[in-house]
């Protein structure tokens, strides 16, 4: 079967193709894009060892008890407050380990898709659908799924991965940001040593005359358990936006990407 082709179609498909060839070879996103892969790399270690870091503070805090008496001992522990977040932490680090192995295959796809016999192969698929495109007649179905694939292998990642980073800069890396620094302003107030109280000595105002200035403002726990309180609950929302973040830089943003430049290639050399 047969078609026409007009002059300006004709043109316009062979400097597509002279396009394709020249960026397959010439590969002006390649190092970019692996330099960007690195960066994201970077993030996510610089966020594991922060987790690692708050978990590690919070394993050892988790054994500390506060004492004070009045009358009666009363004991705190410092485990009752960070419990709750402590097992989110725990899953938060695992999640990032993940997140960094994520950029680590991204590095090897790209590295795949500069390999030379890659561009070879490619360059003789373009040069056998022009070949056949300019003869007038229609290639095979294989044929075209076979190109689709090839210039997914080539260019698809690191189209993805620049992508990926513009949008992360454009929207979640404010919340990137100020997420890490709140992990760890929490995790250097889990380090502090809590205050440890005594039990109220006796004074010129008799024992009932000193209980009212008891326990003395300096060596009261309860305030620093409170704002240990609040850091823990604020350093759970961050973990949460933590995770959101690379869960869409590293899974969700990058599929989508794929998917929609397949889409289009489909869709352009399928006509």
């Amino acid at each position: 079967m047969t078609f026409n082709l007009t002059h300006v179609q004709k043109i316009s498909v062979l400097s597509i193709l002279a396009l394709l060839v020249l960026a397959s070879w010439l590969a002006p996103i390649d190092k970019p894009a692996i330099d960007r892969v690195d960066s994201g790399m970077k993030r996510a270690l610089i966020t594991f060892a922060s987790a690692r870091a708050l978990n590690a503070a919070i394993s050892v805090a988790q054994g500390t008890e506060v004492s004070f008496s009045m009358g009666a001992g009363v004991t705190l522990s410092v485990g009752e407050v960070l419990d709750p977040v402590n097992d989110l932490v725990e899953q938060f680090s695992n999640f990032m380990l993940i997140a960094t192995v994520a950029f680590g295959v991204q590095k090897a796809l790209l590295m795949m898709g500069q390999y030379e016999y890659v561009k070879v192969f490619l360059t003789a698929i373009m040069f056998v659908w022009g070949a056949l495109y300019f003869s007038g007649w229609k290639t095979p179905r294989w044929f075209h799924s076979l190109f689709i694939l090839m210039l997914m292998v080539r260019f698809a990642i690191p189209v993805a991965t620049f992508g990926t980073d513009v949008l992360f800069k454009q929207f979640l890396e404010k919340d990137y940001q100020s997420s890490l620094v709140t992990i760890g302003t929490v995790t250097d107030k889990v380090k502090q040593p809590l205050p440890q109280q005594q039990a109220a000595p006796p004074n010129n105002q008799g024992w009932f005359g000193g209980l009212k200035n008891w326990p003395p403002t300096a060596l009261d726990p309860m305030p620093k358990l409170d704002e240990l309180q609040q850091k823990a609950d604020q350093a759970s929302k961050d973990v949460v936006q933590l995770i959101v973040v690379f869960l869409l830089q590293t899974l969700l943003i990058p599929i989508l990407m794929l998917l929609a430049l397949y889409l289009v290639l489909r869709s352009v050399i399928s006509k």
